[in-house]
């Protein structure tokens, strides 16, 4: 067992197996070489049972007995005789170990991270240390603000949507990733960042001096770029979505008569997901109870996804849903149900195309481990994944071509279409 001590002294709280259950300790039988049953130990913190810091698991699979003995006798021999002593480093070694089993499996979807968990998570809630921006990579390579949140630092310093971000801190971003510029931008509560940018409509160059703090992002926006249309943009799924959306619609919805009819432009465009349960609620918004898509287990076996809550759209009101490239997961599942029913068309580009749902699973230490956990399929049992949905009218040839340059000239086509819809009906 001096495996074990040297682990426990170390503070490893978990050891990768490839059925990612992470082990401290296994019968002696085991060790012995001779099948036995394996009792996993896996830190947990205080326990119910009085065994502080662990909780126990009896495994008497064979093949998972092989898999652990191989991977304990690997790290046996590599602690008792391996010559570059400073290269053992366990959570180095941890890390590896899972990385590897997860990339193995060749899914593009599942992936392991060593930490972040919270900032996962503070992410799916629109929750972080900021400014107050969401800002996308356009195809010319250059970092636009998308929104600046209302009473935001960002916005009470005077940045503004469509603002290209050119340095922060005085480090030129102009060649970063975006989740490099992110990284930048984001900090501790009360610190300081600049923040230098073009506006290409005054073509002019401005610095802003902004005081980071915890900022709430509102996941839902309305503008009305034309008298009685209102665009709805919805760039990702939170727990506030929802009630968001509906609070936003209810007065557009109580002014709506025959005498005065409303349209709404619902933009999913750039929508990269979030909960999947906040998604059937806002699919609810527009066609009802019904079915939203269908799950597709480990089994194989295939279940409708239904919403439960009413409409609060009235039949009569026009409505488009623009999607492009980034639509993802359940921007696409959204945007799937809403065109299977017949109602309303998407115009713009096919989505990204994300046929599968993915669970955020906490692990040890901060880590964390995204892992798709089913498929999913559109009500009428397309799946979307690599192909994406397409558009009911397609706009992406007239992109490439520069004919549609800008964001208003595809408003403008949507603007155009539902001023040409007269209750019209798609039918896939």
């Amino acid at each position: 067992m001096n495996i074990l001590n040297r682990l426990i002294k170390a503070e490893i709280r978990y050891m990768a197996v490839p059925f990612l259950l992470f082990i401290v300790l296994v019968n002696s039988i085991i060790f012995s070489g001779v099948c036995g049953s394996v009792e996993i130990i896996r830190y947990t913190g205080n326990s119910a049972d009085g065994r502080q810091g662990f909780t126990y698991l009896h495994v008497d699979d064979y093949s998972d007995r092989i898999s652990i003995n191989r991977f304990l006798e690997v790290k046996k021999a590599l602690d008792e005789q391996y010559v570059y002593v400073d290269r053992l480093k366990d959570d180095q070694l941890e890390n590896q170990a899972i990385i590897g089993m997860v990339s193995s499996l060749n899914d593009r979807y599942t992936r392991y991270l060593e930490s972040g968990y919270e900032d996962q998570i503070s992410r799916l809630d629109g929750t972080l240390v900021g400014i107050g921006i969401s800002v996308l990579m356009a195809p010319n390579n250059v970092t636009v603000i998308t929104q600046v949140f209302p009473e935001g630092p960002a916005d009470r310093a005077g940045l503004q949507k469509g603002d290209v971000i050119v340095s922060v801190d005085g480090i030129d971003v102009t060649q970063l990733a975006l989740s490099e510029i992110a990284n930048l931008i984001r900090g501790v509560p009360e610190s300081t960042v600049n923040i230098e940018v073009n506006r290409p409509s005054l073509n002019a160059r401005f610095g802003y001096e902004i005081i980071r703090e915890l900022v709430e992002m509102p996941s839902v926006y309305v503008e009305e770029p034309d008298p009685g249309v209102y665009l709805i943009s919805i760039p990702r799924f939170t727990d506030r979505t929802y009630d968001e959306l509906t609070q936003i619609l209810a007065p557009i919805v109580d002014n709506y008569t025959s005498d005065s009819p409303s349209a709404l432009i619902l933009d999913l465009r750039n929508n990269s997901g979030g909960y999947v349960d906040t998604a059937i609620e806002v699919a609810s918004v527009f066609i009802g109870p019904s079915v939203v898509f269908y799950q597709e287990d480990k089994t194989q076996k295939r279940e409708p996804v239904a919403a439960e809550k009413d409409s609060i759209i009235p039949i009569s009101m026009n409505m488009v849903v623009l999607v492009n490239a980034r639509t993802a997961s359940a921007g696409e599942i959204v945007a799937g149900a809403l065109q299977d029913s017949g109602r309303y068309p998407l115009i713009g580009s096919s989505t990204y195309g994300k046929g599968a749902i993915t669970t955020l699973k906490p692990i040890a230490n901060g880590s964390a481990l995204y892992l798709t956990s089913a498929l999913w399929y559109t009500p009428k049992s397309r799946s979307v994944e690599e192909t994406g949905l397409t558009p009911d009218i397609d706009i992406q040839g007239r992109l490439e071509s520069g004919t549609v340059p800008i964001a208003t000239d595809i408003l403008k086509i949507s603007i155009d279409y539902l001023d040409s819809m007269d209750k019209h009906i798609i039918n896939k």
